[in-house]
C-alpha cells in the first residue's frame, strides 16, 4: 500500500463501526484497490486516488534533490546569505545555476531584500530575477553555512469550499477510476480521494472551511465518495463523505496513527 491507501484504510475502518478494508495485493488486471466489508458481511469495492498538483510535486522534488544539494545553493558572487521564494512552477535547475549572480546584482544596488512585484519598476536587477528565474521575493539572512536558501513555492488563490467539489469531480471523471469501479461487483461503488497539500487552496478549504451546500456531481459508476486531507497537525486528517446526489457530511478528524476520531 502507498501512503494514500494506508490512510484510506485507517480512516474508513475507524469511521464505519465494524468495517474492514481488505487490500487487493494482486491488481495486475487493473482491479480496484480495496474491498470494503461491512459488519453485516456486505462487500463493496473502493478505489483510492490522489488529487495532487504534479507540477508542484516536481518543483518540490527538484528543490529537495539530495544530489543537487537540497534546498541550498552555494554562493560565490554574493557577499551575503539569502533566502529566496520562487513562483510556483519556476525552473529550479535554472535557479541553481543563475541565482547567485542575479542576487549579486541586487546587492550591488544596495538592496538587502526585495519584492519583485513592487520593486521591479525601480530596479533592473530585481526585474531580471523575476523575469529570468521567476523569483518573487528574497531577503538577506544568516545561515550556519554560507549559501542561498530556496523556499518551497506558494500556491495562492481564492479559498472556497466549492474547490473541493471541483477536485473530487476531476478524480471521479478519470477514465481509470470509472473503469475500475464499473467492472467491480457491488451495490455500492466507493471512490476515496486523498488531497495532497500541493493542491494548496483545496487543502486549505478542507482544513478551514465547512463543506459546500451541495455535494459533487458523480458519474453513474460511483455511488459514494470520500475526501480526506492532512489536517495540519500530526497524523490527524479531515474527512468528508457524500453519496451521489446528496450533500457532504463532515466526518470529523481521524488520527491515522492511533485511530482516534474527533467529531466536528
Amino acid at each position: 500500500m502507498d501512503k494514500a491507501e494506508a490512510a484510506a484504510k485507517r480512516i474508513v475502518e475507524n469511521l464505519i463501526p465494524g468495517a474492514r478494508m481488505h487490500y487487493r495485493e494482486s491488481q495486475s488486471l487493473g482491479e480496484h484497490d480495496f474491498v470494503l466489508e461491512y459488519l453485516t458481511g456486505t462487500r463493496v469495492p473502493l478505489e483510492v486516488t490522489v488529487s495532487t498538483d504534479e507540477a508542484a510535486e516536481a518543483t518540490r522534488a527538484a528543490i529537495l534533490s539530495s544530489r543537487r544539494g537540497r534546498s541550498f545553493v552555494p554562493r560565490v558572487h554574493c557577499k551575503h546569505d539569502w533566502y529566496v521564494h520562487p513562483i510556483r512552477h519556476a525552473n529550479i535547475n535554472k535557479i541553481r545555476s543563475r541565482v547567485d549572480s542575479c542576487l549579486a546584482a541586487i546587492e550591488a544596488e544596495g538592496r538587502g531584500q526585495f519584492n519583485a512585484f513592487t520593486d521591479s519598476a525601480q530596479s533592473p536587477a530585481v526585474f531580471a530575477i523575476l523575469q529570468e528565474l521567476r523569483i518573487e521575493y528574497g531577503s538577506v539572512v544568516s545561515w550556519k553555512s554560507p549559501g542561498i536558501g530556496v523556499a518551497m513555492p506558494g500556491d495562492g488563490g481564492l479559498v472556497a469550499p466549492a474547490l473541493v467539489n471541483e477536485a473530487v469531480e476531476t478524480e471521479a471523471l478519470k477514465a481509470d477510476n470509472k473503469r475500475k469501479l464499473s467492472a467491480a461487483a457491488g451495490l455500492e461503488k466507493h471512490l476515496f480521494v486523498y488531497v495532497a497539500h500541493t493542491r494548496h487552496v483545496v487543502w486549505v478549504a478542507m482544513r478551514e472551511e465547512a463543506p459546500p451546500a451541495t455535494g459533487p456531481k458523480l458519474p453513474s459508476e460511483i455511488t459514494h465518495v470520500w475526501v480526506a486531507t492532512w489536517a495540519g497537525d500530526g497524523a490527524w486528517h479531515t474527512v468528508w463523505h457524500a453519496r451521489r446526489g446528496f450533500s457532504w457530511t463532515h466526518m470529523g478528524q481521524v488520527n491515522i496513527e492511533t485511530g482516534e476520531v474527533k467529531a466536528v
